[in-house]
């Protein structure tokens, strides 16, 4: 208990401290390194500033060179044959560079080269054999066609011998004017001017400085041993934007020059930055260290006021948990503690009595049990009987339930043939009654044919009428042809007489031959006509002859289509009674299928009344058979238990003879015996059987669970404590005053007496 106790109050006391330390250091260090990080921004981004300065100024001067005419006009003009000449012309050229170079005396030389071989520098040892073109400088100048190329710091001049300096170089081809020659112009400057920069702007002895190229080769740095080398961990370069980063505990910010493919680099350890910061954790490791001793030492000092008593008292419970329930802890005072082991002892006390008289009630007990085990087995044997009996009923009612299901199928299976035939024989009543009613609407339009023949006879009969009237007034005309006929040469004659007459008169009869002319052409044209009127006459008489056959032909066929048309309306006459036969026969098959389906339903209904009570009687029984199966499990279970209430009647037995009990019960003096507590208690234990006996044993041994139930409660529950706070001496004894089984305050002083006396 003590050492949980110390490790609470430990972690209680440096918890919290550690946490805020902890909070602090990191709070601290994200500050100073965001922080850092813009500083050294802001420092870079300045230093870049410089840096272009210094390097525009390089590219200005570099430009006055192939900007400078009279340079060119020299470089242009030819070499002459005069050795002297040539030299003069070199020596003009040099004078030139110079004067454009001296101003800056971190140049260190300055060469002009051209396709053709010829090279003319600032240096003054050149080696002989020395080919330019064959350089690489010179490729990449004339690969980058007129743009500015730059060269990293290295070690050996480009041209000449540069000895132990570090340069730098750019370099850019350059076509002359009015000629196809190309010219590449070389400036070398020396790396101390760039290093020299980079000491002004050095970061307090805490950052490096260093500018280097896209690849990560080292152009100006502070330390010497840096230059020419390859950074391989500054992979961020290929961006080509500015940044900053933190990485293996340095802070890292980077910016282009914007002059050249270069980079500045600043590297500031964060170490040195969070110097203070350490210091604040040490603080915290120092106060943590002193909170951890005083918290020992308060443990130490509680344990003391605390830890025995509770140990003192865990001693006793523990003797108690063996089955002493004499052993006592010697705590005096008026603390809580002391109060606790009070309450402990009272309900000690009280928790005797209960022992005392729960051995009693087990052997009681221990009696019922057995008569209750005789008479589960006795009722086992019925209930057996009784399963096996329902069974076999509940076999016969389910044959019987089966054997009904089964009729009532067939008769279901009968039923539907039935219903399928009374189904037919109404299809078939109304294809009959259809077919009524096609023969019906057959006879109308027989009866209507008939009549319409009747009329036909009757248009006949008067059209023939009237070809014969036509064929007089045919023959009436003829006659009066005939007539004309004759009237015409009658008229021919008169009027040839009267031509005779004429030309026997001369002179004095030329008018009558004229009327005698006119007479006989108006008779040629009447003969004309008249013979027309005969031969249309002629037609209509032939027309006449052919409608007068057409017409008998039709009277023929109007007769023998009025006898067809009697003969089918005879025959739909016996379609008609033939039919109302068969419907009759039909309408009393349909009757009899109408009786058959009422003494179907009656017939189903009494099946399935059968089988609905075989089946009731099937379930009756399974449900009788199953309460006798479970009255049989429940008897099994009930002889189980018996027997497990012999066993822990005797396992009470067992654990109540493991209590050291050397006082008598409270309110017994020691003579008592549970019949008579009982019979004290208003209960008759001769006239009750066995299940009354144990059910009052029960009773009694929960009305002692709840005492002690309820002095457990309010040693620890009750009254809206906590666990670990004590009662007063009201509180306890109006609790016991409380419990209905509780003992008198007499009886509860007079064994406090007695136990005083014992011990």
């Amino acid at each position: 208990m003590r050492f949980r106790l110390t490790v609470i109050l430990l972690i209680i006391s440096l918890l919290p401290l550690i946490l805020l330390g902890i909070f602090s250091y990191q709070r601290s260090a994200s500050v100073i390194e965001s922080e850092t990080q813009e500083l050294t921004n802001q420092l870079v981004g300045e230093s870049n500033k410089i840096l272009n300065q210094h390097l525009d100024e390089m590219v200005q001067v570099f430009t006055m060179l192939f900007t400078n005419q009279k340079l060119f006009d020299l470089l242009n003009t030819k070499k002459s044959d005069d050795a002297y000449e040539n030299y003069q012309r070199e020596s003009e050229i040099r004078d030139i560079m110079r004067n454009i170079t001296n101003a800056r005396l971190d140049i260190q030389a300055v060469t002009v080269a051209s396709e053709s071989g010829d090279l003319i520098s600032t240096v003054s040892t050149l080696n002989a054999d020395f080919q330019p073109e064959e350089q690489d400088w010179f490729k990449q100048a004339v690969d980058a066609e007129g743009k500015l190329v730059w060269f990293p710091t290295r070690q050996e001049a480009l041209i000449g011998e540069g000895g132990e300096q570090w340069t730098y170089a750019l370099a850019r081809s350059v076509k002359a004017v009015g000629s196809d020659e190309n010219y590449v112009f070389l400036l070398e400057v020396r790396e101390s001017a760039l290093s020299g920069l980079l000491k002004e702007m050095e970061l307090n002895n805490t950052g490096t400085l260093r500018i280097v190229d896209r690849n990560g080769t080292v152009v100006s740095s502070l330390e010497e041993g840096e230059l020419g080398t390859k950074k391989e961990t500054y992979t961020f370069l290929d961006q080509g934007e500015a940044g900053s980063f933190v990485e293996s505990e340095q802070l890292i910010s980077y910016a282009p020059l914007e002059t050249s493919d270069w980079f500045l680099v600043a590297e500031v350890p964060l170490a040195a930055m969070l110097g203070q910061v350490k210091q604040i954790g040490i603080f915290t490791f120092g106060a943590v260290v002193l909170s951890a001793v005083a918290s020992i030492i308060a443990s130490v000092l509680i344990g003391r006021q605390l830890a025995r008593p509770v140990e003192a008292m865990r001693g006793v419970m523990k003797l108690a948990g063996e089955g002493d329930l004499t052993a006592q802890a010697e705590i005096t005072g008026k603390h809580e503690i002391a109060q606790l082991n009070n309450s402990y002892e009272e309900l000690i006390r009280r928790f005797r009595n209960f022992v005392g008289r729960t051995k009693g009630a087990g052997e009681e007990l221990k009696q019922a049990a057995d008569d209750l085990i005789k008479q589960a087995e006795q009722n086992n044997v019925t209930y057996r009987e009784i399963t096996e009996a329902t069974e076999s009923i509940a076999a016969g009612a389910d044959q019987q339930a089966r054997e009904a299901e089964t009729g009532a199928e067939l008769v279901g299976e009968l039923l539907s043939k039935w219903r399928a035939s009374l189904s037919e024989a109404e299809k078939l009543e109304q294809v009959m009654n259809e077919t009524v009613q096609v023969s019906e609407d057959g006879r109308n339009s027989i009866r209507d044919l008939l009549e319409k023949n009747e009329l036909t006879e009757q248009e006949i009969k008067r059209l023939t009428d009237n070809l014969g009237l036509l064929e007089d007034r045919v023959g009436e005309v003829h006659k009066a042809t005939n007539l004309i006929d004759d009237i015409m040469d009658q008229t021919k004659i008169l009027a040839l007489n009267a031509a005779i007459e004429a030309h026997r008169a001369g002179q004095d009869g030329r008018g009558f031959i004229v009327v005698a002319d006119e007479i006989q052409r108006l008779s040629q044209q009447v003969l004309s006509a008249t013979e027309t009127i005969g031969g249309s006459i002629e037609a209509i008489q032939q027309a006449m002859k052919s409608t007068w056959n057409s017409m008998k032909l039709t009277n023929e066929a109007m007769e023998l289509q009025r006898n067809t048309v009697t003969g089918t309306d005879q025959a739909f006459n016996s379609i008609r009674e033939q039919m109302a036969e068969a419907q009759s026969q039909l309408t009393s098959v349909m009757n009899t299928l109408s009786l058959v389906q009422q003494f179907e339903q009656k017939m189903s209904d009494a099946i399935q009344n059968i089988s609905a009570v075989a089946q009731q009687s099937a379930a009756a029984t399974e449900q009788v058979a199953a309460l006798a199966k479970d009255q049989e499990n429940s008897s099994d279970h009930l002889v189980t238990l018996s027997h497990s209430l012999g066993e822990v009647v005797n396992t009470l037995e067992e654990e109540l003879s493991q209590f050291r009990v050397d006082r008598e019960a409270a309110g017994d003096d020691g003579t008592e015996t549970v019949e008579e507590r009982l019979a004290r208690e208003g209960e008759n234990a001769d006239d009750t059987s066995p299940f009354d006996k144990s059910k009052a044993l029960t009773n009694t041994v929960e009305e002692e669970e709840r005492a002690v139930g309820e002095v457990y409660s309010v040693f620890v529950e009750g009254g809206g404590r906590e666990e670990g706070d004590t009662l007063t001496e009201e509180e306890t004894a109006g609790v016991y005053e409380s419990d209905p089984t509780s003992e008198t305050e007499g009886e509860r002083q007079d064994d406090e007496k007695r136990e005083d006396s014992s011990n």
